[in-house]
């Protein structure tokens, strides 16, 4: 658990020369086994890997990673669930209610009584995993999204280019599923109850809100900064509900994004390749600078 995202850093090979370490990371997903040899001691056999992430950094962090060597390709980036919450600031209260004390009781003590179950053992007594079950009515509306999700995979559909994420979000709906379960029975024994359509349905819902932030995550991951900045752009003239302005008064409005009047005129010409503007150069009238270029929204995207 952390609030930053150095974790990625290490898994780019920080201690290993450059060299991605990711293989743990990748088999402690699905819970395979692992063998790491040391030349000096004996081998560590790790019979079902268990790793959990939680991270909370700042979204700048997320630009660029799919370009790091393994981190889209093998698959690491589609392990994750994204969300992309929008910034508090400016609005925040600096007196926020305290979480309230019934509250914060409960939820310690069902982790606790998460901590304190019982492990499952098989035939030679060692320990394994609980089984969980649908019924089969939390698994028709588990089938039911999976057969969306792979839909949306298809060439022009949503998810087209995002099929390293999408292909695991089945199971990370099953995943959450499980875990809903588990918060409800957190004081019994939630293997000896099926998981319920209920229970299924919440998960999708919850889910359901992931995959948007999901791919939008991801393609912050991939973007070009210029897009990035464009949209940053964009979102200033939707804001205001501009028609027409001149680009100078962009400039200054969004100082805080652009340190230099280029790297404006570089997003502005990205927005007028997709039509989203049109940009007039003014011819200069005598001695000076010339005139700040006026930018025209598109007519039925103006306001709107």
């Amino acid at each position: 658990m952390s609030s930053e995202g150095g974790v990625f850093d290490l898994l780019q090979g920080r201690y290993s020369k450059g060299i991605p370490n990711l293989d743990l990371a990748l088999k402690a997903h699905s819970g395979d086994a692992e063998r790491v040899d040391r030349s000096s001691r004996p081998p560590v056999f790790l019979k079902s890997l268990r790793l959990s992430i939680g991270l909370s950094p700042q979204p700048d962090v997320l630009h660029g990673l799919a370009a790091k060597p393994g981190f889209r390709g093998r698959g690491l980036l589609g392990r994750f669930l994204y969300l992309l919450p929008p910034s508090p600031l400016g609005f925040r209260r600096l007196e926020p209610t305290p979480v309230p004390e019934g509250v914060r009781d409960a939820y310690a003590a069902g982790l606790r009584a998460m901590l304190d179950w019982a492990p499952a053992t098989d035939e030679h007594g060692d320990e394994c995993p609980h089984l969980l079950c649908l019924t089969e009515a939390a698994r028709s509306e588990h089938h039911d999204f999976a057969q969306a999700i792979e839909e949306q995979m298809q060439p022009g559909r949503a998810l087209e280019h995002f099929t390293d994420w999408a292909g695991k979000a089945p199971g990370a709906a099953a995943r959450l599923a499980g875990v809903l379960h588990g918060i409800e029975h957190a004081h019994g024994t939630p293997w000896e109850a099926e998981i319920t359509a209920k229970t299924m349905t919440a998960a999708l819902e919850i889910m359901a809100v992931i995959t948007h932030h999901s791919r939008a995550a991801l393609d912050m991951m991939g973007a070009d900064l210029t897009l990035a900045a464009a949209r940053k752009v964009w979102a200033w003239i939707e804001r205001n509900r501009l028609a027409s302005f001149a680009a100078n008064t962009a400039f200054n409005a969004l100082r805080s994004t652009f340190s230099r009047a280029a790297k404006l005129h570089d997003a502005l010409e990205a927005l007028e390749e997709r039509g989203y503007v049109q940009v007039t150069e003014l011819p200069r009238d005598g001695p000076g600078r010339p005139p700040s270029p006026q930018v025209r929204v598109r007519p039925e995207l103006a306001g709107a």
